[in-house]
């Protein structure tokens, strides 16, 4: 086994859906999101390639409505990666989560998921999937009371030290400053100089250029809301990152239409099922609230960074 970021997510009410759905169209649908999710993670993990420690290997299975992802990279000899560098892979991982939330939305039968994103040591090869990461978002998966996807606390402390870093470059106001907000990223002794590799391939006139569109999308979207309340079965609440499924949805139509998919989706006469609506639509509500601006999100970012200690964390976890 080797540490890695790991998510397992499933369809709330899938329990009876082949008598209300076309069993056939359901198949086809299943099929479809392995392998688009499994070709989404491959091209952000390209995408992150300067970034990277080294290639990454990237694993899809879905079983029945459980999909299960890993991240994790492949082994080097004699080299193990920065913990900055292990960061990535948990927002590259949340990103392929909003893609298979929406991936389950389009078609028929359009269905919404609740999950949990971890990370730690694990097995993930075929359809044998082991480890403490595999055990952590298996008994914690379904205990939202709504449509959540939610960062266990082993990914969401490696999820916000990623994110500081982020901030720090996106918002750079001068060339001065992004260099010094670069310099920042590295590890403390630059055993592992992935910014010469960047200059090399681009050139150095247009490093700033490639590192903006690179970070961009994880810097300026709140693929996260974080904090957040989460309704728990029990009736108690957890306060933790969930993924928003309105991220990169960059109108305010495209983003109402999603919110009522949720709506509709989540509908019946039982009253745990008006309490799900309930929790879902206050949680896209302020998913939404996040989404307005650019510079909206830039000073939600800012906010969350002048929350985090040196290192990253939470000055309060």
């Amino acid at each position: 086994m080797q540490e890695g970021a790991f998510a397992l997510v499933d369809c709330l009410g899938f329990k009876g859906i082949w008598k209300r759905a076309d069993p056939e169209l359901l198949i086809q649908k299943l099929l479809k999101i392995e392998e688009i999710v499994n070709e989404h993670l491959i091209s952000n993990v390209l995408a992150f390639r300067h970034l990277s420690f080294g290639p990454i290997t990237v694993h899809v299975r879905l079983l029945s409505d459980t999909v299960a992802i890993s991240l994790q990279y492949e082994k080097q000899v004699g080299k193990e990666p920065e913990s900055w560098q292990t960061n990535i892979l948990v927002p590259l991982i949340c990103d392929s989560i909003i893609r298979v939330l929406h991936l389950f939305l389009e078609g028929e039968p359009p269905l919404v998921l609740r999950g949990c994103v971890t990370y730690g040591e694990h097995l993930s090869d075929g359809n044998f999937i082991v480890g403490p990461a595999v055990d952590d978002a298996a008994e914690h998966m379904n205990i939202p009371e709504g449509a959540f996807v939610w960062l266990h606390p082993t990914a969401a402390s490696r999820f916000r030290r990623f994110q500081a870093r982020m901030i720090a470059l996106i918002t750079a106001a001068k060339p001065e400053h992004f260099a010094l907000a670069i310099e920042k990223m590295r590890d403390p002794e630059g055993k592992f100089d992935w910014a010469r590799k960047i200059i090399e391939e681009f050139g150095p006139e247009n490093f700033g250029t490639t590192m903006a569109e690179v970070i961009r999308p994880f810097a300026t979207t709140p693929i996260v809301v974080d904090p957040y309340p989460m309704p728990i079965k029990g009736g108690a609440q957890l306060s933790c990152p969930i993924i928003n499924p309105l991220a990169f949805l960059r109108t305010v139509e495209e983003r109402a239409s999603i919110v009522a998919m949720y709506s509709k989706i989540i509908t019946g006469n039982r009253l745990d099922l008006w309490l799900k609506n309930q929790h879902t639509m206050r949680f896209l509500a302020e998913a939404e609230q996040l989404s307005v601006s650019f510079e909206d999100n830039i000073a939600h970012l800012r906010k969350l960074d002048s929350e985090n200690d040196g290192d990253g964390e939470r000055s309060s976890a």
